[in-house]
């Protein structure tokens, strides 16, 4: 009877034991538990401020005009960044950034190094270094942090920005040998337009020579280079065939045994000017040609672009002929086929004065789309439509900028 006695004792102390065992080892598992979810919850942070630090730095880089960068003198685009990276966190900070540090620390401890690599064609580079501090929650990750509980997370991206070099094609007349080079006068004889007979047309004219001196002055870029250019020699731009000759400024292209030769011109643009002011059969030798050789650098892209003119009946079947319109037609039809988009695209733009119907239908199916089709009927709308033709052209122009990522 003693005997279990003294066993009944002895099962009730090992269930006593048992019972603080399992609550030694609940406690011991729940803290485990938790130091792992601390560290679970700690490494997610950082990988979310890491993320959203990237994220900061892409919005920067690739959502940033080249143009404003472009325009700024290096110390000047370092603020223009420093006011773009401020703006970039303050727009992500309303949706989850609020724990990823002080935006004004963040911006002040920003490194940022731009450097001008080239001018001809324009290449410049920009380096962004940002950087933050992470509280860290568990006491695991702690005991390693040198920082007091605190972990420092830092991302960084170069870029090399690329700007492709301008080339503008001016198509505005028929015939004419204001297309030589330094007085090597073409075969094509000078004829007084005949548009110039009326004097309602006079009128445009001037409006339109108005207009290209107001256009020309607002791209005030010498890595953007215009010519004057013939209506029926619009094929050539539109297959491309071409070789420039830097000895006299000239491009000279190629179709099978014909040729066609133009002569390139850069800001100020006193050659151009000079064209458009021909109002006879003479035009004089004495116009100075800048060196463009810089417009045809080895290794460089180009955006391409056509400008076309036309007052009253210019482009007009009834003046020219069915059989040359279509011809014309055809050319920017192939253009806005296989020259719409990628590295051969050439946008164009197009200009009416007046025109009568069939001119004005032929400029608005060249254009590349409606918006790059203008229309001037009198003289008030001469300014406000030469400042939103050269706004079209540089915002598409500098959108065609190359960005390639140097290091990250």
């Amino acid at each position: 009877m003693f005997q279990n006695k003294n066993f009944l004792l002895g099962v009730l102390r090992l269930k006593k034991c048992t019972r603080g065992v399992f609550l030694v080892i609940t406690a011991i598992l729940l803290s485990s538990f938790v130091a792992i979810v601390d560290v679970v919850v700690d490494q997610v942070t950082v990988m979310q401020k890491t993320a959203l630090l990237q994220e900061v730095l892409d919005h920067v880089i690739y959502r940033t005009s080249p143009k404003n960068l472009y325009d700024l003198r290096e110390a000047g685009r370092d603020n223009f960044i420093r006011h773009q990276i401020e703006k970039a966190l303050n727009t992500y900070n309303s949706r989850d950034l609020s724990n990823i540090g002080s935006i004004e620390s963040i911006v002040k401890d920003a490194v940022i190094l731009t450097k001008n690599v080239n001018s001809l064609p324009l290449q410049f580079t920009v380096d962004i270094a940002l950087s933050t501090t992470v509280q860290l929650r568990g006491s695991l990750l702690q005991m390693f942090s040198q920082s007091k509980g605190k972990v420092d997370i830092s991302r960084r991206k170069k870029v090399m920005y690329k700007q492709n070099i301008g080339l503008m094609i001016m198509p505005f007349a028929w015939d004419g040998y204001w297309l030589a080079s330094r007085g090597k006068v073409a075969d094509s004889q000078v004829h007084r337009p005949k548009y110039l007979e009326y004097s309602h047309y006079y009128q445009q004219y001037l409006n339109r020579n108005t207009l290209v001196k107001n256009f020309l002055s607002q791209i005030p870029y010498k890595n953007f280079c215009m010519a004057p250019y013939h209506y029926k020699s619009i094929f050539y731009w539109a297959f491309e065939n071409f070789q420039y000759h830097q000895d006299n400024n000239m491009l000279i292209f190629y179709s099978h045994r014909d040729f066609y030769r133009i002569t390139w011109d850069h800001f100020p643009y006193s050659f151009i000017k000079n064209v458009f002011d021909m109002t006879s059969n003479q035009f004089g030798d004495g116009q100075v040609l800048t060196n463009t050789n810089h417009c045809f650098p080895h290794g460089a892209s180009h955006s391409k672009y056509m400008l076309m003119f036309a007052i009253g009946n210019q482009l007009s079947r009834s003046s020219v002929g069915k059989e040359t319109i279509d011809r014309i037609l055809q050319d920017c039809y192939y253009m806005h086929k296989h020259h719409r988009t990628g590295r051969g695209a050439i946008t164009i733009f197009s200009v009416g004065f007046s025109p009568d119907q069939d001119t004005r239908y032929t400029l608005r199916q060249c254009a590349s789309d409606p918006s790059k089709y203008y229309e001037i009927n009198s003289d008030e709308n001469v300014m406000p439509i030469a400042k939103s033709l050269a706004r079209n052209v540089i915002t598409n122009w500098f959108s065609q900028f190359t960005i390639t990522v140097v290091d990250s």
